[in-house]
Parts: C-alpha cells; sequence; structure tokens
C-alpha cells in the first residue's frame, strides 16, 4: 500500500502551458497559438539531413569494391539460422528471430 501511495503521490497531472512569450516578445493567449509557438520552436532545432550515410559520390560505381570471391552456401546460411537467439528482439530488417530459425528447416527459403 505504502508504495502505491508513493507512486499516486509521484503521478499528479501538470499544470496546462499557456502565456508563452513569442519571438517578437507578445504572449499566446489560447492553446491553438501555443500549440503553434511550440511547433514553431521545435520545428528551428531540427534540421533536414540528406538520405544515407555517405555523400552521393560514394554511390558511383567506380567506387564500390566488388566482393565475388565471398561464396555463400546452403548449409553456412542453415547453420547462422538455425543458431539465431530466439529472445532477442527484432533485426534491422524487422524480422524476428524465431521466424527465422522456424525458416531455417525449409530447403526452400535456405536456398533463396
Amino acid at each position: 500500500r505504502a508504495f502505491f501511495k508513493y507512486l499516486r503521490s509521484r503521478n499528479k497531472v501538470k499544470d496546462i502551458i499557456t502565456g508563452l512569450v513569442r519571438s517578437d516578445g507578445s504572449r499566446t493567449s489560447n492553446d491553438k497559438e501555443t500549440a503553434d509557438c511550440l511547433a514553431d520552436a521545435f520545428s528551428s532545432v531540427f534540421v533536414e539531413e540528406p538520405h544515407g550515410p555517405m555523400p552521393k559520390a560514394c554511390y558511383n560505381n567506380e567506387s564500390v569494391s566488388k566482393c565475388e570471391d565471398i561464396v555463400i552456401n546452403n548449409i553456412d546460411v542453415y547453420n547462422e539460422l538455425s543458431h539465431l537467439n530466439i529472445y532477442k528482439s527484432f533485426g534491422p530488417d524487422g524480422v524476428h528471430p524465431k521466424l527465422l530459425k522456424a525458416l531455417a528447416e525449409n530447403d526452400n527459403f535456405v536456398q533463396a
């Protein structure tokens, strides 16, 4: 009981934000103006960045090194997929390791 009483005491609703000062010195008078003022402040902080982690020059065909000597066979793929930890989170591909491990038993999936 004491723990939940403590949690309720810390979970108070904060006051509503009103009367923000704009860049021209005037104050906001309603919720819409306050929201617009906050949106302007946040949009001035964030900058749009270019797509991709590398400059465009890095994507030229001349600068890309080719990895033609890498050989990947079905057994290697099966071994990697069957040793996945199903309790880990999704990878960058968004596929759960439990699904990949289950699909490792399917030869058609491994060959693809």
